[in-house]
């Protein structure tokens, strides 16, 4: 945590896209597009930043569901400038076949603290929203005990106080503790959740697959980014349209599209992943071996440190 760090959302974004230039360019990139907010990013980004002629280096990676999800962008901005592929067709595909670096959307949530339709329950009450629960910690404990029970509220508060404390984070309203419950608790799951999708959930050693994984949004820069209780308002917004507005109007200054910027909310990507794939792995060991529940149950517990035992 850097408490003068004022990078802006347009600065690491750019930045983070040079960065990949230079560190990725040996192998073809494949972007996975959903149509939604982050993904676009993505895509806005390389049209910022890239020459033309680079782009043919480049595979958008969607579906019939990404283009309604937005057409306009697909339409002026994806088709005329990239191939492109059924992303099912990749998902479906072992990783080991595919000689390029697949490139994500994840863990952009995290960054903006989007917990599931809680941000909406907040959203309907900014009050609440900016209570200072140091002060009135009650306040947290009973939003929490609208999902478990008030023992376990009062233990998941406490739980996220002291790591927030322990790392330098301010953590003063209702929303940075709900930002910071799925910023610290939820990365690492997210960042490697696609290892659950399509054969890839039966690879037995994770090594090649992350070598070749890219989360856009996983870099120190946008950590920072996130950390900075000054970008709130960016990450939030007044209203459910604002939520993760620095990445709308990053989008804005590519495609000029009002309607998107206005109007385009966060929401599931849907159509891209069938759940029955997922297999229920939990852990990777020092090898790069995946674990799961089903086969290594006793393993993973014997791995755990004393206080979640």
């Amino acid at each position: 945590y850097n408490p003068d760090y004022n990078r802006s959302w347009t600065e690491v974004t750019d930045q983070r896209c040079q960065d990949l230039r230079a560190s990725h360019w040996h192998k073809p990139w494949v972007v996975f597009w959903s149509g939604g907010i982050d993904s676009t990013v993505i895509v806005a980004a390389i049209i910022r930043n890239l020459p033309r002629a680079e782009l043919d280096n480049i595979t958008i990676a969607c579906n019939a569901v990404s283009i309604w999800e937005n057409p306009q962008f697909y339409f002026d901005h994806i088709k005329p400038n990239f191939k492109v592929v059924n992303s099912k067709e990749i998902f479906l595909g072992n990783s080991n076949n595919q000689d390029a670096y697949l490139i994500n959307s994840d863990p952009a949530d995290q960054l903006f603290g989007c917990l599931g339709g809680y941000l909406d329950t907040l959203h309907q009450n900014p009050k609440l929203l900016h209570t200072n629960i140091i002060n009135n910690k009650d306040c947290a404990i009973d939003f929490f005990t609208n999902i478990a029970d008030k023992k376990f509220a009062e233990w998941y508060y406490h739980v996220l106080v002291t790591n927030a404390n322990s790392a330098g984070v301010p953590a003063t309203t209702l929303y940075d503790l709900m930002w910071w419950s799925g910023f610290n608790n939820a990365w690492a799951s997210v960042k490697l959740g696609c290892l659950t999708q399509g054969k890839r959930a039966q690879l037995k050693n994770a090594k090649h697959y992350i070598d070749e994984f890219i989360n856009w949004f996983d870099s120190n820069d946008y950590q920072l980014w996130s950390m900075n209780r000054n970008n709130v308002a960016e990450q939030l917004g007044s209203n459910p349209s604002e939520v993760k507005l620095a990445a709308k109007k990053y989008i804005y200054s590519v495609d000029k599209n009002k309607y998107y910027f206005k109007f385009k909310t966060k929401m599931p990507s849907i159509d891209m992943i069938n759940r029955k794939w997922v297999d229920h792995w939990c852990c990777i060991d020092d090898h790069w071996n995946l674990l799961n529940l089903n086969d290594h149950q006793d393993q993973i517990i014997s791995m755990l440190p004393d206080h979640l035992v």
